[in-house]
């Protein structure tokens, strides 16, 4: 009897601890700060509002400009972010031959704006990200 009593506490504990994990990692934001479009990379600031480490695991996302697809961000580099801090992180963009082309010239043809859609997974949650940077900025 107090073996099963002990295993439903051990499992209650397992399953607040892996929800407090997963509203964590939910509540993640992000800032991008720049753009470099020589190196072709993304520099994005990581925020954890939570007191709570929180693991962040991947970014995955089409890249675009002016609505057009350009290339891809396949980032999936584990990083810690401390609980209430943040974290700056460098996310490599892989272009195709027309996004080289177009990111490299950009000014020229008067792009004016980068998009980014797709998932940030964070503790084992994937979440929408969607962003659009101003190359105005840059």
């Amino acid at each position: 009897m107090n073996k099963n009593i002990l295993l439903i506490g051990a499992g209650l504990y397992a399953a607040y601890f892996l929800l407090r994990k997963r509203n964590a990692g939910q509540s993640v934001k992000w800032n991008i700060t720049g753009i470099d479009i020589k190196r072709k990379a993304l520099t994005m600031q990581l925020i954890n509002p939570t007191n709570t480490p929180i693991n962040f695991d991947a970014l995955v996302s089409d890249v675009s400009l002016n609505g057009a697809n350009v290339g891809i961000i396949d980032f999936r580099q584990k990083t810690l972010i401390p609980g209430a801090s943040s974290k700056n992180i460098i996310v490599p963009i892989k272009l195709n031959a027309l996004g080289v082309i177009q990111f490299l010239t950009s000014k020229a043809l008067k792009i004016k704006e980068v998009g980014f859609n797709g998932t940030i997974n964070a503790e084992g949650v994937a979440f929408p990200f969607e962003e659009k940077f101003n190359l105005a900025n840059v």
